[in-house]
C-alpha cells in the first residue's frame, strides 16, 4: 500500500519517500485517519488492508488514549462503529437534518467564509443534500472547502451526529460526540485522537513555510505564512542540525520533553513553534499540526514582506542590526503607501482642495529647480 498517498503536505510526502521511511502499523493508520483528502470509505479500505498485510501489535495507555491490545482488533471495531454511525445518520426518523458549506473566501481572516451555518431544518436526508447541491450551484463546487450536515434527534434535541463531505459529496468524516454512544464507542472513537508521532521532517529553522488545510487541525489561516522556528518533534540532536546553536537553554530539554510526548502526547501537541504578521506586528507562537506544514513558494506582500528579513535572521544570513534596519524600511514603505491611499480618498472631497493644492505647488517648485 502507499501510505505516502495519505501525507497532506506535498514536501512532507516527498521527504519521507527519499528515506524510505519504514512505517510502523500504528503510524500507518494514524495516517490514514488524518488524511483531509481521503474519503472515508477509502480511509476503511486502507485500514483493512493494513489488517491484512502488516503485522499485529500493541499500544500502551495513554493519557488519552485507552489500551490497544490488538491494532488489528481495534480498527476492525473502529471500521464497524463509524459504517453503523453513517446507518445511524441515514435513519430519519425522530430527526431532522442541517447543513453548513464552508467557502474559500480570502476576504475573510480564516480564508473561508460559511453560507447557512444550520439556518433550516429539513425533514429528510434528501431534501437537506438537495438544498446543498443548489447551494453548491450557485457559489460554484470548485469553491467549496467542506459541507457540514448535522443529524438532530427530535425526542433529545441536544443530541446530534455531524458528517463532512467534500464537493462530491463523499463522506470524508463523522463527529459522532454529541450522539448517545456507549462508553467503549467514546474509547474507540477518541483513540486516534490520543496519539502522538515524530515523523522526519524536511524543515529548518528560518523556512518560510504555509500550512495545508487539515480535517483534523483546529482552524488556522488558510492563507497565513510562517517563518518557523522549531517543531515539537525535534529532539536535541535535531534542534541543532536545523539552526540551532547547542549551548542555547532552549535547546537543552527537547530530549526530555519528546520522551514525555512518545508516552503521554495527543494530537494537539503535534504542533511547531513559527513567527507570523498580524496587524502590522511580528507574532510568535506555537501553532498546530505540525503534518499540515508546507514551503511557502509565492510572494510576501504588504506587512507580510517583514517575513523575508526574518527569515533571512533566523538562517544566519543576516545579523540583527541589518534584520532591524529592513524592518524599518519596510514598515516605512507601507507607511507611505497607507499615507498615499489616504491622500487619494481625502481629494474626492472639494472642501479639502488645500491637499491638492498643497501638492500642486511643490510640483511646481520641483520643475523650477530642474529648469
Amino acid at each position: 500500500m502507499d501510505i505516502y498517498r495519505f501525507l497532506d503536505s506535498n514536501d512532507i510526502r516527498a521527504h519521507l519517500q527519499s528515506l524510505r521511511y519504514d512505517f510502523t502499523l500504528p503510524e500507518a493508520a494514524f495516517l490514514i485517519w488524518q488524511c483531509a483528502t481521503a474519503a472515508l470509505s477509502e480511509k476503511h479500505d486502507a485500514w483493512r488492508e493494513l489488517i491484512q498485510t502488516m503485522p499485529d501489535c500493541r499500544m500502551e495507555r495513554r493519557r488519552n488514549m485507552c489500551e490497544i491490545q490488538s491494532m488489528h482488533g481495534f480498527l476492525q471495531e473502529y471500521i464497524e462503529l463509524e459504517e453503523k454511525l453513517l446507518r445511524d445518520f441515514h435513519r430519519e426518523s425522530d430527526a431532522v437534518y442541517f447543513y453548513s458549506v464552508s467557502l474559500k473566501d480570502e476576504h475573510f481572516p480564516d480564508g473561508f467564509s460559511e453560507s447557512e451555518k444550520y439556518e433550516r431544518a429539513f425533514p429528510t436526508l434528501s431534501d437537506c443534500l438537495a438544498a446543498v447541491e443548489k447551494d453548491m450551484f450557485d457559489n460554484g463546487a470548485e469553491d467549496i472547502l467542506h459541507i457540514y450536515i448535522k443529524r438532530q434527534l427530535l425526542s433529545e434535541p441536544n443530541r446530534s451526529m455531524s458528517v463532512c463531505l467534500n464537493n462530491r459529496l463523499e463522506v470524508m468524516d463523522i463527529d459522532a460526540f454529541h450522539s448517545p454512544l456507549t462508553e467503549r464507542e467514546q474509547e474507540l472513537l477518541g483513540a486516534f485522537e490520543g496519539m502522538w508521532f515524530a515523523f522526519p521532517m524536511p524543515f529548518k529553522r528560518g523556512d518560510l513555510v504555509c500550512q495545508k488545510h487539515s480535517l483534523k487541525a483546529w482552524r488556522f489561516p488558510q492563507n497565513a505564512c510562517y517563518v518557523l522556528d522549531s517543531i515539537a518533534a525535534w529532539t536535541n540532536r535535531e534542534m541543532q542540525e536545523n539552526g540551532f546553536l547547542g549551548n542555547r537553554s532552549d535547546t537543552q530539554d527537547m530530549d526530555r520533553l519528546h520522551q514525555i510526548l512518545l508516552k503521554d502526547g495527543d494530537v494537539t501537541d503535534m504542533s511547531f513553534s513559527a513567527y507570523s504578521v498580524e496587524d502590522g506586528q511580528i507574532i510568535f507562537d506555537n501553532v498546530g499540526w505540525y503534518l499540515s506544514l508546507e514551503r511557502f513558494d509565492g510572494t510576501l506582500t504588504g506587512a507580510q514582506r517583514a517575513l523575508y528579513p526574518l527569515r533571512d535572521l533566523l538562517s544566519g544570513k543576516i545579523r540583527p542590526d541589518m534584520f532591524l534596519d529592513a524592518l524599518r524600511v519596510l514598515r516605512a514603505d507601507e507607511e507611505a503607501k497607507n499615507t498615499a491611499g489616504i491622500r487619494e480618498n481625502l481629494l474626492y472631497h472639494k472642501d479639502m482642495s488645500y491637499i491638492s493644492s498643497e501638492n500642486a505647488e511643490e510640483e511646481a517648485c520641483e520643475k523650477e529647480e530642474t529648469l
